[in-house]
């Protein structure tokens, strides 16, 4: 594995909104940040966590206000936007191999795949669906964290 760290819009929204596991979110990305580790993702990224925080918003668990301001944050998070020339071939294979319906989630763990390093999601759902072939896949879980260490 290299220096870098592939990271999904479910990680990365609890940088800015308090749910279960920011806190474990949040120490990560200091670790991360102390050993100089490059955040990477595929450019889908920003428009999952504009949509979550949209609906957030929606649904009045934010003020627009907050929603605007917790973007703005987010968005300047140190993260590279990455998309290898073969990045949606390799989340349409993905995709297809896990039985997903659609490719979103597979762009995330074809990104990491393709660099090989590490991908960190907060979704436990997508941890579970790549299962032990992938792993190189790590969750971030505030009740068991043997299963993402």
């Amino acid at each position: 594995m290299n220096s870098q760290i592939c990271v999904d819009a479910s990680l990365v929204i609890k940088l800015g909104l308090p749910e279960e596991e920011s806190d474990q979110v949040e120490a990560l990305w200091r670790e991360w940040q102390l050993q100089q580790r490059e955040i990477v993702a595929p450019p889908l990224l920003y428009y999952e966590v504009t949509s979550v925080l949209r609906y957030a918003v929606h649904r009045e668990r934010l003020c627009q206000e907050e929603g605007t301001l917790i973007l703005e944050l987010l968005l300047k998070l140190p993260i590279r936007l990455l998309a290898p020339h073969n990045l949606h071939v390799t989340a349409w294979g993905i995709a297809a191999d896990l039985g997903h319906p659609a490719a979103y989630d597979a762009h995330y763990l074809a990104l990491a795949q393709i660099l090989s390093c590490e991908f960190w999601t907060a979704d436990r759902r997508l941890f579970q669906s790549a299962g032990s072939g992938m792993p190189w896949v790590k969750l971030v879980s505030s009740n068991d964290q043997s299963s993402s260490s």
